[in-house]
């Protein structure tokens, strides 16, 4: 996963474009977070931060927050690091990283479904913040997509996305729920071959996936239509239990 999200650091942004508008979305239900609690959050991790879109949106709102960016990908850190300037920078994977600070806000935009242990991971940053706010694809996320492969005997995604209400059930194990939200978002490709170079553009591409590539492109080959990528995107908001 490191290989692949350091390769795509240089094409990130520009084909990020749901990442971008999700970034947008949750930094807002933040900015209106902030200006409910008191004393206001300050000191704020960014885990998962790939190349800084979500504390760069978050930053617009408030110019004084004290960031910092965790990341498995050198690369992407130095990306992020560009962008926000002022700010601490910890390449580790968030989910074996064990942070010894404590944060008034954790954010993490589309990164928790690479998590082998959503739950374990869970628990350890509830332990070291007061408020949790992220976002994540749900299973329903990329249906044509998957049907394309499938159709073929290829479990083309290198993860599967977590149902809504289960990922909702287990954020409520482990903090008190502030807010819960849908989003949909679409891209439309004129072919399948696009809509992977998407994912691979993004970091999306796995050892899994290149060792079947042969089969993968067969069926990227035979595909003429125009595909279409659905992201229903799931944000949420934790507090920390009394």
């Amino acid at each position: 996963m490191k290989t692949s999200f350091d390769r795509a650091a240089k094409t990130y942004d520009e084909n990020a474009i749901v990442q971008a508008l999700s970034s947008d979305y949750l930094a807002g239900l933040c900015s209106k977070l902030v200006r409910s609690v008191d004393p206001p959050p300050i000191t704020v991790l960014d885990a998962g931060c790939g190349t800084g879109l979500t504390s760069l949106a978050l930053r617009r709102f408030f110019p004084s927050i004290d960031i910092t960016l965790c990341d498995i990908s050198e690369r992407m850190i130095a990306a992020a690091e560009a962008k926000i300037g002022n700010c601490k920078c910890i390449v580790h994977d968030m989910e074996t990283y064990e942070f010894e600070d404590h944060y008034d806000l954790v954010i993490s935009n589309l990164a928790m479904q690479w998590l082998e242990d959503f739950e374990a991971f869970l628990e350890k940053v509830m332990q070291r913040c007061e408020y949790l706010a992220f976002s994540v694809p749900t299973h329903e996320s990329f249906l044509d997509y998957k049907r394309l492969f499938s159709e073929s005997g290829i479990d083309i995604l290198a993860i599967e996305c977590m149902v809504q209400e289960a990922v909702i059930d287990a954020a409520m194990r482990h903090g008190t729920l502030v807010c819960s939200h849908h989003r949909s978002y679409s891209l439309h490709f004129s072919k399948a071959l696009f809509a992977a170079k998407h994912f691979k553009n993004i970091g999306a591409g796995t050892p899994r996936q290149q060792r079947m590539q042969s089969k993968i492109s067969a069926v990227l080959a035979s595909a003429k239509e125009e595909i279409c990528l659905n992201y229903e995107v799931l944000f949420v908001i934790l507090k920390r239990a009394a």
